[in-house]
C-alpha cells in the first residue's frame, strides 16, 4: 500500500476516520505516528501440509506504545498472532511478535487493527543480526 495510492495522499487511517479516545483506559501512552508497517501471518493451511506459508502485508502505524501498536491495512480478517516490522522515526527497524485485539474496517475499505506486543521486551532489533 502506499502513500500516493491513498486518497490525498495521506495514510488511510487519516482518512475522515474518527473514533472514540482510549488514552483514559490505557496502560501506556500511545504516540500517534505514520510510518510504514510489514505485517507477517502465518496462513492456518499450512500446519497440515507441514510447510510453513506466509501472508505479508504493508500498511502504516497509526500509533505506538510500550505494549502495542495501532495500524492500518488494506488486509482483511488478520487474527491471531502475527510478526510486525516496524520502523521508527529515526529510521530503525525492529521486528516484534503481536497479538491482534481489534479489527474494524475503515470507511475506505481498509482495516484499522490493534495488536498488543506479546513480549514487549523481547523486541529485535535489526542490528542484532547482522
Amino acid at each position: 500500500m502506499s502513500r500516493s495510492s491513498m486518497d490525498g495522499g495521506k495514510p488511510p487511517h487519516e482518512m475522515n476516520q474518527t473514533g472514540p479516545s482510549c488514552d483514559e483506559r490505557r496502560r501506556h501512552t500511545r504516540q500517534r505516528c505514520e510510518l510504514p508497517v510489514r505485517i507477517v501471518e502465518l496462513e492456518s493451511s499450512s500446519f497440515e501440509s507441514g510447510s510453513q506459508l506466509f501472508r505479508v502485508f504493508s500498511g502504516w502505524q497509526c500509533d505506538i506504545s510500550a505494549a502495542g501498536v495501532g495500524f492500518v491495512t488494506s488486509a482483511s480478517q488478520l487474527c491471531g498472532e502475527v510478526f510486525l516490522e516496524l520502523r521508527s522515526s529515526n529510521h530503525g527497524l525492529s521486528f516484534q511478535a503481536a497479538r491482534i485485539v481489534h479489527a474494524q474496517e475503515t470507511q475506505n475499505g481498509h482495516w484499522r487493527y490493534g495488536a498488543r506486543f506479546v513480549e514487549p521486551e523481547s523486541r529485535v532489533d535489526r542490528y542484532e543480526f547482522d
